[in-house]
């Protein structure tokens, strides 16, 4: 009796220690594994539209590289040629990912509007473009 006494004891702690902490809300994963799929799919497009010539309008790419995951191109700052890319909606952290890093764009209110109907936008993603729009 005593035995049992202290196995149910033992038991009720470890499920008090290591109970259900199951958040609604996922956790998203960080770190150099955890993002190195999505990096690939940005360095990818990257590579692929490197030189094309952009004229000033975006590019979106749906399940860019035949990934997951949708890329954003914005056209280069100060240059006829080439993309910055945005993966639209991340699943690992930091939640905004561009590549390549620092580069500048231009994009206007109304190309992040044209933008999020033709992909989902995550709510960092859609704040980062309204706060670098021109005009």
């Amino acid at each position: 009796m005593k035995r049992l006494s202290l196995t149910l004891l033992l038991a009720a702690v470890t499920a008090t220690a290591c109970g259900d902490h199951r958040d609604l809300s996922p956790v998203k994963r960080s770190g150099e594994l955890a993002t190195k799929r999505e990096y690939s799919v940005l360095q990818g497009v990257e590579a692929q539209e490197r030189s094309r010539l952009h004229a000033g309008t975006p590019l979106v790419r749906k399940h860019a590289l035949d990934s997951e995951y949708d890329a954003i191109g914005l056209p280069s700052r100060g240059s006829d040629y080439g993309y910055v890319w945005i993966i639209a909606k991340s699943d690992t952290l930091p939640e905004v990912k561009v590549l390549p890093e620092g580069a500048s764009f231009d994009i206007t209110a109304s190309q992040v509007t044209d933008i999020a109907r033709q992909v989902v936008l995550s709510k960092e993603v859609q704040d980062y473009l309204s706060a670098h729009t021109t005009k």
